[in-house]
């Protein structure tokens, strides 16, 4: 073969191979959001409807304990009152490990609360919103830009037990909340993240209100 129709041959591979390359990208970027978010959940394309029932790691509102410990990113955890929690190997979302927490109202799955380990407030501006833009940008991955961002908070914007969100995502009747708070008792500070039906959630709180006006009722 002479020369002249070698070279175009070689520029003709190398151009496949750089193309190559570049569309297996998107599919380790996919990776990362699989198995922090939903390791078991490959069995194709979602519906809005499927994402909204999603919690974590193949939990999905309104299972049981029993069921949700069953799931990937539960099994081997432990359970404890209205609470279940992962074992200490799958605590890890992008980058960092969580208190990863599955709570229950009424035997059904409505909540699940990644925490970040406590820090001072010396931290806040730097390490803290390094831990919590990590769970951003996880959340990114999967759902894509924020429904709702808000201002990043510094010390003088918390009050303790007060928490800020930052971000927001709105999935259906599911809500992803990524923020930090301030401890009850003041001056240390951690990353946030809620996953919850909304649904429960606002049942939980007006029942809840009612509690306290038949409580307060007595008063008078």
């Amino acid at each position: 073969m002479k020369f002249s129709h070698i070279l175009p041959a070689m520029l003709l591979l190398a151009s496949c191979q750089g193309h190559q390359k570049q569309i297996k990208l998107p599919e380790q970027v996919d990776t990362i959001a699989e198995q922090s978010l939903q390791p078991n959940e490959k069995n194709g394309p979602e519906t809005a409807d499927d994402l909204s029932m999603l919690a974590y790691g193949g939990a999905k509102f309104g299972m049981s304990p029993d069921e949700v410990l069953q799931t990937d990113g539960f099994s081997g955890g432990t359970k404890s009152g209205e609470n279940v929690r992962p074992p200490s190997s799958k605590r890890r979302v992008g980058n960092y490990d969580y208190d990863i927490v599955a709570s229950f109202h009424e035997n059904k799955l409505y909540l699940v609360s990644f925490s970040s380990a406590w820090q001072t407030a010396a931290f806040i501006e730097f390490d803290m919103v390094t831990v919590l833009n990590n769970l951003k940008d996880v959340i990114t991955i999967r759902y894509g830009e924020p429904t709702h961002k808000y201002k990043m908070p510094n010390v003088m914007d918390f009050e303790p037990g007060v928490r800020r969100w930052v971000y927001l995502w709105e999935i259906e009747d599911k809500v992803i909340s990524v923020g930090m708070r301030e401890s009850s008792e003041g001056a240390n500070y951690q990353a946030i993240m809620w996953i919850y039906n909304k649904p429960i959630f606002d049942r939980i709180g007006y029942n809840k209100a009612n509690v306290n006006k038949v409580r307060d009722a007595a008063k008078f």
